[in-house]
């Protein structure tokens, strides 16, 4: 691992967080007397993307299946792009978010990785 990969990871942990504070102030109202709604989209729009690049930069692509990787970065890119498309009030945002709602769900379902169990595991660690 990268000895800057931590650092990335961290503030990717940060970004998100803070995107996700904002994200209840624009889609659910709370805390919209302390920050004013144009005020949360952009912080929304700018924490999130931060969050979702650094993320992106600091993956370890060795730990999982290729194909996981792309279907859930594909389906973080296309959640955050309608997302962006519905503050933007863009037409079929929904549409889009769903889209890459159904894409994640899809990614929970695919083998995470490629070893096999150990021969030297107990029967109940099987389970």
């Amino acid at each position: 691992m990268n000895r800057t990969q931590p650092v990335l990871k961290k503030i990717a942990a940060i970004a998100f967080a803070v995107a996700f504070l904002t994200g209840i102030n624009l889609f659910l109202g709370y805390g919209r007397s302390y920050i004013p709604i144009i005020t949360a989209q952009y912080i929304f729009m700018i924490a999130g993307a931060v969050g979702l690049v650094f993320n992106l930069m600091s993956f370890d692509a060795e730990k999982k299946n290729p194909i996981l990787n792309f279907t859930y970065w594909t389906a973080s890119i296309v959640i955050f792009s309608g997302l962006f498309a519905q503050l933007m009030h863009w037409p079929y945002s929904k549409q889009i978010i769903l889209g890459g709602m159904i894409i994640m769900g899809i990614s929970f379902f695919l083998k995470s990785d490629d070893s096999s169990p150990n021969d030297d595991s107990e029967i109940l660690d099987d389970f």
